[in-house]
């Protein structure tokens, strides 16, 4: 879209009901306003179209979202560590009931976060029996990790981002809701987009700005790589 475009000529023309709703988006998506990077820059800027229905999955509860790709940076992780038995948090729900419990108690008390309202769950799977959970919060620095606390470092790597919609708080988010999402990553991403998964961990985000009682969102991340087919 050419910059001599008015800010509203490009939201409408993009599908966006409101001005305010596109600058919002341009934001997250570069980091700065419109208007700012009209200041900083005199090329053409690429825009996505709006999300149309055929990239969205509707759930038994909630939607998901074709998956995006993005390159990240490496994090460091700072929070609770707990050790989930498969079994046992199909159950019990222990995952939900540890990141509810680091939120409440403890993600105020994280310093030097990235951002302070973003909850982050990372699961590392050990073997088919469980594996470990994370419940943090991205930090500038581990040079001052108290006693007490977990941590954990990811690399920079590839990942494929499903986005999950639902409308219900994200604290009420359950294995139920993940069993969901999973099956339709092994039984259809895993299969047919011509990526896998690369790492044997992922991580939950949320943004707690956006949840609300009736509205809650979750992206996962995966670390994903295109499958090499073999030449015959």
């Amino acid at each position: 879209m050419n910059l001599s475009y008015k800010i509203i000529e490009i939201s409408q023309h993009y599908g966006f009901e409101h001005e305010q709703t596109y600058i919002r988006a341009f934001k997250k998506a570069y980091g700065i306003t419109p208007a700012q990077y009209r200041k900083q820059n005199t090329v053409d800027v690429n825009i996505t179209a709006k999300i149309t229905t055929s990239m969205i999955t509707p759930l038994q509860e909630g939607y998901i979202f074709s998956p995006t790709y993005v390159r990240k940076p490496s994090m460091k992780l700072i929070g609770r560590l707990s050790i989930i038995r498969y079994i046992d948090n199909e159950l019990y729900h222990e995952a939900n009931t540890a990141g509810n419990h680091f939120f409440e108690q403890d993600f105020h008390r994280i310093q030097h976060q990235v951002e302070p309202v973003r909850y982050i769950g990372l699961t590392r799977e050990i073997d088919n029996t469980y594996s470990t959970y994370l419940t943090s919060t991205e930090v500038h620095t581990l040079d001052q990790v108290s006693e007490g606390w977990n941590w954990d470092e990811l690399p920079a790597n590839q990942y494929a981002v499903f986005r999950y919609v639902c409308d219900f708080h994200p604290s009420t988010i359950t294995i139920d809701h993940l069993d969901q999402i999973w099956t339709y990553i092994d039984e259809y991403w895993q299969h047919y987009s011509g990526y896998q998964k690369s790492e044997p961990y992922y991580f939950e985000s949320i943004d707690l700005n956006l949840a609300r009682e009736d509205y809650g969102e979750m992206e996962i991340y995966i670390p994903a790589r295109q499958v090499e087919h073999e030449v015959t």
